[in-house]
């Protein structure tokens, strides 16, 4: 969503200010040891803002939904308004615009999910129990804005995949998250069987096997 400073300038001319939005939407595919594909799908939000007077007291407000910036804006205000005054001060950091976009992953559906964990269970293919194993595709958003004209707004995609394998203490765990390329699903496999296998032979020795 679009942050409208020019309400906020105008209504408040003479106050420093910053505002954070930061918004995360994954979707993922979920394979555990009943081999039971279950699709997720999650979306967090968050809007901070600070308020400086010009005696530094310092107001801080946090809300889950942007959509009330303003009156988290007033909130910050308030607390401000309510603070003792402080010698101390962290400043607004000067003007800066800048605008990125990574959706490397923008076409990365939710049957891509399945198939890609798909691919790693049969890479699997039981050469030891499965407990569970996930791929996600996450967006992340993010923008930053400030009374001294700062417009920064930031956006890209990244694929996560994980697996756990093994029973009791014999185990083996591979995780990896990509911004520009898929993981190999295959290789995430072969290197949690490396650790599973590894285990193996550390149980036997503690075992005196």
């Amino acid at each position: 969503m679009e942050i409208n400073t020019s309400i906020i300038k105008n209504k408040h001319p003479n106050i420093e200010w910053e505002i954070a939005v930061s918004e995360a939407i994954t979707e993922s595919v979920e394979i555990d040891n009943r081999e039971l594909g279950t699709p997720v799908s999650a979306s967090t939000k968050a809007v901070i803002i600070r308020v400086i007077l010009a005696d530094n007291r310092t107001g801080i407000s946090i809300e889950s939904n942007p959509e009330n910036y303003m009156a988290v804006f007033e909130n910050a205000l308030k607390t401000a308004k309510a603070t003792p005054p402080n010698n101390t001060r962290a400043d607004i950091s000067p003007r800066i615009t800048h605008s990125a976009d990574n959706k490397t992953f923008s076409n990365f559906n939710e049957d891509e999910l399945f198939s890609s964990a798909e691919i790693m269970r049969s890479e699997l293919d039981n050469k030891a129990p499965l407990l569970n194993l996930n791929v996600s595709k996450m967006i992340s958003k993010a923008q930053y804005y400030n009374s001294n004209g700062s417009d920064i707004k930031v956006e890209e995609d990244n694929i996560s995949a994980q697996i756990q394998i093994g029973k009791n203490h014999r185990l083996g765990t591979a995780v990896t998250s990509l911004r520009l390329k898929k993981p190999d699903f295959k290789a995430l496999v072969r290197e949690a069987m490396e650790y599973y296998n590894y285990s193996k032979k550390l149980a036997k020795i503690k075992s005196g096997e």
